[in-house]
């Protein structure tokens, strides 16, 4: 796999319209952005919709629901 990096997408319709390239039925995620960059992990913006993050640890999760709604954590950081 030539890729590096988790590629995010600003919200969750974008995400599923790029998950659908690679599968039927993709899962999307939230994605705690803000929390990432607090605690220094660097995530860039190298295209309009389109962020990257070497990696994304699971504390930083949340489920999307159908509708675009965020589901409950994945899991607690503290």
């Amino acid at each position: 796999m030539g890729r590096q990096a988790v590629h995010l997408s600003a919200d969750p319709a974008t995400a599923r319209q790029v998950g659908r390239r690679h599968g039927d039925d993709p899962v999307v995620f939230a994605v705690d952005a803000a929390g990432l960059l607090a605690d220094g992990y660097r995530v860039t913006g190298p295209g309009r919709a389109t962020y990257t993050v070497e990696r994304v640890p699971p504390a930083y999760l949340s489920g999307v629901d159908e509708d675009g709604g965020r589901g409950g954590a994945a899991s607690d950081r503290g």
